[in-house]
């Protein structure tokens, strides 16, 4: 009784098996929650591995995807840090589980986008006088804006005395 429920006396084998992880790690990668650009060179990185039986532990980073930083202790999250300069960011990641099996190397893409868009319209024109019980304001941007920037407070009305006027507001790509 290998448990000690009952007092029954035997002899008993315990036999164990050792089984080597020969499968390949798998890798995704993430950068900037999934955003398509960002204005920051600092990006969120996720990098999700998986292993058959020995799990994940380390993981290493390239920016230029030949040369790849040290093995450091996996983790989900991550932060990179890119170059200056507007354009397509490229990261490259891999991982290596418990037995020393590196995983492909993997990649995904940002747009580093530092220049602020600009006003390009607002309808009623600045020191206008909007007519009606509802009117419609419209305001252009240069360039697409973030929506997950635009929340809440994404617009807000003021009266000519300073207080906010309420009101409702959408976005359209």
């Amino acid at each position: 009784d290998l448990n000690g429920a009952t007092n029954v006396e035997g002899t008993y084998r315990l036999t164990v098996q050792l089984v080597r992880d020969s499968s390949t790690p798998s890798a995704s990668l993430l950068l900037g929650n999934g955003r398509a650009s960002t204005d920051s060179t600092s990006v969120p990185v996720a990098l999700i591995g998986a292993s058959a039986l020995s799990g994940i532990a380390l993981m290493a980073f390239s920016g230029d995807g030949v040369t790849f930083g040290p093995w450091e202790a996996y983790g989900v999250s991550s932060t990179w840090t890119f170059p200056s300069g507007d354009g397509i960011k490229t990261l490259w990641a891999k991982v290596r589980n418990g037995v020393g099996t590196e995983s492909a190397v993997v990649s995904a893409s940002i747009r580093l986008d530092t220049v602020p868009p600009t006003l390009t319209s607002i309808t009623p024109t600045p020191n206008a006088v909007a007519s009606g019980l509802r009117p419609t304001f419209s305001i252009r941007f240069s360039k697409p804006m973030d929506a997950a920037t635009w929340d809440d407070g994404g617009q807000a009305g003021q009266a000519a005395g300073g207080q906010q006027v309420a009101g409702t507001y959408s976005y359209d790509v």
